[in-house]
């Protein structure tokens, strides 16, 4: 029961009593049964995805590789309960930037998955949107957007076209079609995921920021809308910071979408609110390298302003 309540605290962003009710759960199931019975393995699981919510990947992958042992001791390992323990470690590695262990992770999760429940299951979409999101990283844009395809039509299938849990993989559909050039469907799939995620938190959640900051970065490089651009980028910075903190607290997936969106405009500091009449690009490096992520890769001046790159533009030569 605390576990439940735990984690429905965590579907309305209460992040911090999710992680309280958890951490009591862990305790009383650990005081009950002992710290290796299969009944710790799923609030381990809970209890993991919390700590990577609040940005501790470490920990994150500590307390799934936990649950994966016990699950394989208790079931074996091909059982489906393993399959939510593999797609978050796999998601932990690929924070703390271990992309080949965490496709590996995923992959497997996967086939678990589609052979247990089938592929057209809601329990495999998510792991469908993440392995997706992963081979876009590593390059394969068209196999990305293939898989974020199976997600969204699952979760839609499953729960309906407006609800909660369609916000996410339409989000990273819309930016494959912008990595494939697509940017009027790009900005089709954000508005849509923005659309859901407000109606169902409201404008100023932390599940709002990724959307309005993909789709305000899609409307600011495409030249549509700067006045709604501008609205959206400030939303995201000032949630940001009231949600998160200064940028050294962002979780991983925040500075993931923060580097991904390209944007050729200067980061939000405290006091500054006028923060789109200049260039981050610079920032934006810092970010993206710290990462190591693939999205971008160098700032250049062109025309008198500086521009980000995607890593596939950056050839050697330009140091």
């Amino acid at each position: 029961m605390l576990a439940n309540f735990g984690c429905a605290c965590g579907e309305i962003g209460d992040i911090a009593r999710k992680q309280d009710c958890l951490q009591r759960a862990l305790a009383i199931l650990e005081r009950e049964f002992g710290p290796e019975h299969r009944r710790v393995a799923p609030v381990l699981v809970f209890l993991g995805t919390s700590f990577g919510e609040l940005g501790d990947a470490a920990l994150k992958k500590d307390l799934l590789e936990r649950s994966i042992a016990i699950l394989e001791r208790a079931y074996g390992s091909r059982h489906c309960r393993l399959a939510p323990s593999l797609m978050e470690l796999g998601c932990a590695c690929l924070d703390l930037g271990d992309r080949v262990r965490a496709r590996v992770l995923l992959e497997r999760a996967l086939d678990i998955g589609e052979t247990e429940y089938g592929v057209r299951h809601s329990h495999v979409a998510p792991t469908l949107m993440h392995l997706g999101c992963l081979l876009g990283e590593l390059g394969d844009l068209s196999r990305e957007k293939k898989l974020l395809e199976r997600s969204v039509a699952i979760v839609e299938q499953n729960f309906g076209v407006d609800h909660r849990l369609v916000a996410a993989p339409l989000m990273y559909l819309g930016c494959a079609h912008g990595d494939l050039g697509d940017s009027v469907r790009q900005v089709e799939f954000l508005e849509r995921s923005l659309a859901i995620a407000e109606r169902s938190y409201g404008t100023r959640h932390r599940f709002v920021v990724e959307p309005a900051l993909l789709l305000g970065a899609a409307l600011s490089s495409g030249g549509r809308e700067g006045g709604r651009a501008k609205e959206l980028l400030q939303r995201v910075f000032s949630v940001s910071m009231q949600e998160f903190g200064p940028e050294s607290h962002w979780p991983p997936s925040m500075r993931r979408a923060f580097a991904r969106s390209k944007l050729p405009l200067k980061m939000q500091r405290p006091g500054k609110p006028d923060f789109l009449e200049g260039t981050f690009a610079r920032d934006c490096k810092r970010l993206a390298d710290e990462m190591e992520s693939p999205w971008v890769s160098a700032s250049e001046t062109h025309q008198g302003q500086s521009v980000v790159r995607k890593r596939s533009e950056f050839h050697p030569a330009d140091g």
